[in-house]
């Protein structure tokens, strides 16, 4: 039984924004599209900051290899679906939060279900697949979007896509512009990653010589993943999500073609623009 109200739990925010920001992150519907490391933490700030409403989606349980990382995942979670997890978690921290499960994979067949009546939706899944199919999705239904992807261990991009602007998938040149319509095949195919590449690629942004070495001849790599480096880009990626809902003052998101370029490595910070800086999907 609560003894408290929603203004007392997020009483403390007042000062950082305004009553009326704070009545603008309760009535926002958020959709966070993979629950794991990034998003974790995402959906946790966002409850914390007063959002009233989340409809998570994630095919994957936890698994021990997650406990280095995940905030939601503890001994008590392992093997239990990340969307649902996610939706108790932020129950949990904020009882007025109402909250809608997908526990799948989002692609093709299900991702208008997933982005039905948001307000706002934020990708962290681990591929360009569903990126690039989130991103024609909500532009085509005037839905903002939150594009992040990260290339550990150095840094992550972080960008906004207005309904009104320019889409990520035409800002990074995604293969899919060539195609009107899109299947869960095609995707597969125009997104196919030569992974041994990608391993030369993380040696040369930090990654440790003997875990390339022990991955290189492998049946299947176990990319990399760090708790500090996950907990400092996804609060970026959260205000980020605060910024496309208040959009006043300090609070402006940074938006296609801007992309905000966080080194964690080298403690840098710095917005680009990927026309000026010629990057595509393959070199962020």
């Amino acid at each position: 039984m609560k003894d408290f109200n929603y203004f007392d739990l997020v009483g403390r925010n007042w000062g950082s924004i305004t009553k009326e920001d704070q009545l603008k992150i309760k009535n926002f519907k958020v959709g966070i599209i993979g629950c794991g490391g990034q998003g974790g933490h995402i959906v946790s700030t966002l409850a914390y900051c007063g959002v009233g409403f989340f409809r998570c989606s994630d095919g994957d349980v936890f698994e021990v290899s997650n406990l280095n990382r995940q905030i939601l995942s503890n001994s008590k979670t392992l093997g239990r679906n990340k969307a649902e997890r996610a939706c108790e978690y932020v129950k949990d921290v904020n009882p007025f939060i109402e909250t809608e499960v997908i526990p799948e994979h989002i692609n093709t067949k299900n991702i208008d279900r997933m982005i039905e009546g948001l307000d706002l939706v934020i990708n962290n899944s681990d591929n360009f697949e569903t990126k690039a199919l989130s991103s024609r999705k909500c532009k085509e239904k005037g839905i903002p979007f939150i594009f992040a992807h990260m290339f550990n261990p150095a840094f992550i991009h972080i960008s906004y896509q207005d309904p009104n602007g320019i889409s990520v998938e035409e800002a990074l040149n995604m293969p899919t512009l060539q195609h009107k319509e899109l299947t869960d095949e095609l995707l597969k195919k125009l997104f196919a990653v030569n992974y041994r590449e990608r391993l030369e690629r993380k040696i040369e942004i930090g990654c440790v010589k003997e875990w390339k070495e022990s991955n290189i001849n492998a049946d299947k790599i176990v990319w990399n993943s760090f708790a500090p480096f996950i907990g400092i880009t996804s609060n970026y990626i959260a205000h980020e999500a605060i910024c496309c809902i208040l959009k006043r003052d300090m609070y402006i998101p940074v938006s296609c073609p801007d992309f905000l370029h966080i080194n964690v490595m080298k403690r840098e910070i710095k917005i680009i623009n990927t026309n000026k800086e010629q990057l595509n999907w393959k070199s962020i």
